[in-house]
């Protein structure tokens, strides 16, 4: 293990729990740390857009995770979502991207492939497990409502970071197990950075984030972080040279 004392600062999620005797060192963060900023999101975007010809203007990212130790995908389960995620596509005239992760199962990426695979508004179908490309941060810039799954908290952070519309879709809990974020999420929730909802009431929650105007809050840890940063290299210059008596 290692104390944040030993770094001149420490950025960690809140999830971490982690207890200094000097706050100096240590930035909580809500979200786990990810480096998406609007420049970061546009020239991604643009580079998916080019790259796989990507021509609606209307789209829907869906990220996809995959078991965990104290969660696991049920693949009848996802698929409530995405024929949820097909209707609302098709109501609103959007498009859907989708990529999996490394640690997505066989069955799922079977379903996914099944249900999404040659559907013409499936734009964009990337599995994790035969692709070295990495399309979220594209599907992120390129998105306006994000759909992502609940056990991947990184994935969630870098979402709600972008300040759009954001569901997240809780999983099937192992045995005994809770997510160790289940917190934050709450959190995040009530600072209406994201939504929370289950594979079968997909549908309802779509629907009315449709036609609400309740704007969604961007997560700006990452901000956060970078003036941190910048404050602490501001601090050490100043001091180097009063040393030197400049």
């Amino acid at each position: 293990g290692f104390s944040p004392e030993q770094f001149d600062l420490a950025i960690l999620p809140l999830h971490d729990k982690v207890k200094v005797k000097n706050s100096n060192h240590l930035l909580t963060i809500l979200g786990a740390p990810n480096r998406i900023f609007p420049k970061f999101l546009e020239e991604n975007a643009l580079k998916l857009r080019e790259s796989n010809r990507i021509s609606s203007k209307r789209i829907i990212g869906f990220l996809v995770g995959g078991n965990s130790g104290h969660s696991e995908l049920l693949a009848d389960e996802l698929q409530k979502a995405v024929l949820a995620l097909k209707n609302y596509a098709e109501s609103t005239e959007s498009s859907i991207l989708v990529t999996t992760s490394r640690r997505t199962p066989d069955y799922v990426e079977q379903m996914l492939k099944e249900e999404l695979d040659g559907w013409e508004r499936c734009e964009l179908l990337v599995f994790a497990s035969s692709s070295n490309d990495n399309p979220v941060p594209g599907i992120l810039g390129l998105a306006e409502l994000i759909l992502v799954t609940e056990d991947s908290f990184s994935m969630v952070s870098e979402a709600a970071s972008t300040g759009k519309k954001t569901v997240v879709l809780r999983v099937n809990r192992r045995p005994g197990k809770r997510l160790k974020y289940e917190e934050i999420l709450n959190i995040m929730q009530t600072r209406q950075h994201i939504k929370r909802t289950n594979p079968k009431d997909l549908a309802q929650l779509l629907s009315e984030i449709e036609h609400s105007d309740e704007p969604f809050v961007e997560l700006d840890d990452t901000r956060k972080a970078v003036e941190r940063v910048k404050q602490l290299l501001c601090e050490e210059a100043s001091e180097e040279e009063e040393k030197n008596g400049l």
